[in-house]
């Protein structure tokens, strides 16, 4: 079983970047899934997608497989952001 965690943080002013990460309860390991940018205007819609994608990417391949684990939620972060930066 896992157990969801979102994280918000502030890019700038205008955008916001939330993460979706999971916690292995057998482990307590974390991992990040995903990241959804959000920008001003927000609009329903986009906020709809963005758990919508989080779901598909769940059901498509657990993330047991997907994501690489670590002992931090913070790491897990970390690894994400130098994973996909630029």
């Amino acid at each position: 079983m896992l157990k969801s965690h979102e994280v918000w943080k502030a890019i700038d002013t205008h955008t916001l970047a939330i993460y979706f990460c999971f916690e292995n309860l057998s482990s307590g390991e974390y991992c990040v899934q995903n990241v959804e940018f959000f920008r001003l205007p927000l609009t329903h819609e986009y906020q709809s997608n963005a758990l919508k994608n989080a779901m598909e990417l769940f059901m498509e391949e657990s993330p047991l497989s997907r994501c690489e684990w670590l002992s931090s939620l913070e790491e897990a972060i970390k690894l994400h952001d130098k994973t996909f930066q630029n």
